[in-house]
C-alpha cells in the first residue's frame, strides 16, 4: 500500500471527522489505514520444535538475553532423509568466520565487524551492526543465534542501560527494529504503508545476512517468508502493529491511533530520525509526539549529535472506553524528519 504523503494528511484529516465505534475485540489500529489492510501482525512463539531435546541436550538459546525477535528455519537439505546423511542445515563455522569479518563492500547493511557472544559445537550468537538509517553512526546492534539444526533468531537485546541513571535496564525498544529507506526516483511521491515499512526491518537483514554467510544469499527471506516474530520478555504479547509519520515544513497532519479498552497489556517505543544531512554547522531536531491529553508531548527527539533515537514510553489504554491518541512528527522547517510508533500487545481474544 503506498499513499503521497500530501494524501496522508488529507485522508487522516478526513477520517478523523468521523465519529467511528469499535466492536470491543478490535485491535489497535492507525486511522490513516484502509479497512481492507491489515496492520496488526501476530507474533509467536517458534514452538517445541525449536527446542527438542531429541535433536541437541540445549538450543543454548539465550531467552533471558532476548527481546524482541524474529526467527526462521533453513529447510532441511534434499538428501537429509538418505541413509547415512544427515548433513546439518546450517555451517556454523564458516558463518561465524564471515560474521565476525568486515562486511565487503557491496554489502550495504552491515557496519563493522560481527562480535562473537558465544560459540558451541552446534550453535553460536554474534552480534552485528546494521545500517538503521543514513550514516553508519545510525548503525543498530542486531544479535544472532544460529544452530545447525537450521534455527536463526535475530534479535534485541533484553536488557539494555536506561538513558537515565536512575532507571533500571530494560529490553531495546521494539522500534529498533524499524529501517530508514529514502525515496528514489523509482518510488515516486510515495510513503510506505505500516506492513511494508516491515520489509526490510533490521531482523529480517540480520537473519539474511546469516544465511548469505552460509552460502544461501539465493535463499533469502522477507517479511512475509519469515518464520514469525516473538518477544522473549512480553510472551503474553501476541500482536505488533507499526505506525510511520513525517513532516512537511516542519510539521505533520496526525495520525490517530486507536485502542481499544480490551487491550491492556501495551509496550510502546518510538523512533525519531532526522533524515537529512544538516551542513555548515546547523544544528537540527526531530521528535515524535503523542497527544492523548489536551498538550502533545515528545516522546523521542533526535538531535544533530544523534540523528536517530529510540526509545520506550508509557502507553496505558483506558479500561473503559477506547483511548485515542494522535501521532505527529515535528522538526525543522523545510527539512526532512520522519518517526514510527511500533506498538508491542496482548490481543483480546475473539
Amino acid at each position: 500500500m503506498t499513499l503521497s504523503y500530501a494524501g496522508v494528511a488529507v485522508l487522516v484529516s478526513l477520517l478523523l471527522s468521523v465519529a467511528i465505534l469499535l466492536a470491543p475485540n478490535r485491535d489497535a489500529e492507525g486511522r490513516y489505514l484502509r479497512p481492507d489492510v491489515p496492520g496488526a501482525l501476530e507474533l509467536s512463539h517458534p514452538g517445541a520444535a525449536f527446542h527438542n531435546t531429541a535433536d541437541d541436550a540445549s538450543t543454548a538459546f539465550p531467552e533471558d538475553k532476548a527481546g524482541f525477535s524474529a526467527y526462521y528455519r533453513v529447510p532441511k537439505p534434499a538428501n537429509a532423509d538418505t541413509p547415512g546423511a544427515t548433513p546439518p542445515r546450517l555451517n556454523i563455522s564458516a558463518i561465524t568466520d564471515q560474521l565476525r569479518a568486515l562486511p565487503d563492500e557491496s554489502d550495504t547493511n552491515r557496519v563493522g565487524e560481527g562480535k562473537l557472544d558465544e560459540q558451541g559445537v552446534n550453535f553460536a550468537i554474534v552480534t552485528i551492526a546494521m545500517n538503521a538509517a543514513i550514516r553508519p553512526e545510525d548503525a543498530e546492534d542486531i544479535t544472532l543465534y544460529y544452530d545447525d539444526r537450521g534455527w536463526i533468531v535475530a534479535y534485541l537485546p533484553a536488557n539494555v542501560p536506561a538513558d537515565e541513571p536512575a532507571g533500571e535496564p530494560a529490553p531495546k525498544p521494539a522500534a529498533a527494529i524499524w529501517r530508514y529507506r529514502p525515496l528514489n526516483a523509482a518510488d515516486g511521491d510515495t510513503a510506505k504503508g505500516p506492513d511494508e515499512l516491515l520489509e526490510d526491518n533490521l531482523l529480517i537483514l540480520g537473519i539474511n545476512a546469516v544465511l548469505k554467510a552460509n552460502n544461501s544469499a539465493a535463499n533469502a527471506i522477507t517479511h512475509d517468508t519469515v518464520g514469525g516474530y516473538h518477544h522473549w520478555q512480553c510472551p503474553q504479547c501476541d500482536a505488533f502493529i507499526l505506525f510511520s509519520n513525517q513532516t512537511v515544513s516542519g510539521k505533520s497532519a496526525p495520525v490517530s491511533i486507536i485502542i481499544p479498552p480490551t487491550i491492556t497489556t501495551i509496550k510502546a517505543s518510538a523512533a525519531a530520525l532526522i533524515a537529512h544531512i544538516p551542513v555548515g554547522g546547523e544544528t537540527a531536531s526531530a521528535s515524535v509526539l503523542i497527544d492523548g491529553d489536551p498538550k502533545a508531548t515528545a516522546m523521542v527527539t533526535a538531535e544533530t549529535s544523534d540523528y536517530l533515537k529510540v526509545a520506550s514510553f508509557p502507553l496505558t489504554p483506558n479500561t473503559e472506553h477506547s483511548s485515542v491518541y494522535r501521532m505527529a512528527v515535528s522538526g525543522d522547517d523545510d527539512k526532512l524528519s520522519v518517526g514510527v510508533v511500533m506498538l508491542v500487545y496482548d490481543k483480546p481474544d475473539s
